[in-house]
């Protein structure tokens, strides 16, 4: 696994990241691990499953945060 992301102040360049903290209440998190297990289908369902973001998928989340499942097996040179 790994972990990527952007910081408001440099929206433009993407980051490896060595720790993500969520903040969530338990609502919000049953959100995110219902669409991390929908993306895990769809990646064993398909060869060509690029990636799939949270918010295309779920908008009942609170502020302006997405969450991209990206797959490893992608042809993109980064995610």
């Amino acid at each position: 696994m790994k972990l990527y992301g952007y910081t408001e102040d440099n929206p433009d360049r993407i980051f490896e990241l060595s720790e993500i903290t969520i903040q969530a209440p338990p609502r919000e998190l049953r959100i995110l691990a219902k669409f991390i297990n929908q993306c895990a289908d769809e990646m064993e369902e398909h060869d060509n499953w690029d990636h799939e973001h949270l918010r295309d998928n779920f908008i009942d989340i609170d502020g302006e945060v997405d969450i991209v499942v990206f797959s490893p097996l992608s042809n993109r040179q980064d995610p």
